[in-house]
């Protein structure tokens, strides 16, 4: 953030955050759905921490978590890249995904520290890296 000009690189061979978090918001998922499951599975935030950004209890949160499994699992879907097709909304999903990890980080909701530099520093380099993606 202290350098406006500096550019995300080129994803690496051996960097697949951005494609995990694309292959996590599954489209057989609405778009709540997906960004609970995806700050669960990817972005390594806690139920609690989700339900906070979301302004629900972490019993519901814990509850839409487990229904968008079981959901993935009924509609026997896989983990696939995105389709020009669903490229958009999943891109869109990421999105939210990005901020949400970003505003956890900027201002935690739990804990000693009130920040999480490790967070805002992920969030910021995977948007760069989202902006720069064909």
């Amino acid at each position: 953030m202290r350098e406006p000009a500096r550019r995300a690189h080129p994803p690496s061979e051996t960097d697949d955050s951005l494609t995990l978090l694309l292959l996590c918001c599954h489209p057989a998922l609405s778009t709540t759905s997906q960004v609970a499951l995806t700050l669960r599975a990817v972005g390594g935030l806690t139920t609690a921490e989700i339900a906070h950004a979301h302004g629900t209890t972490e019993a519901t949160m814990g509850t839409r978590i487990s229904r968008a499994k079981q959901q993935l699992v009924r509609a026997g879907a896989r983990l696939t890249p995105p389709t020009d097709a669903d490229r958009d909304a999943r891109t869109a999903a990421v999105t939210q995904v990005l901020y949400l990890v970003f505003n956890e980080g900027y201002t935690a909701s739990a804990g000693a520290e009130l920040a999480r530099v490790d967070l805002t520093r992920e969030a910021i380099r995977l948007t760069r890296m989202l902006r720069a993606a064909p």
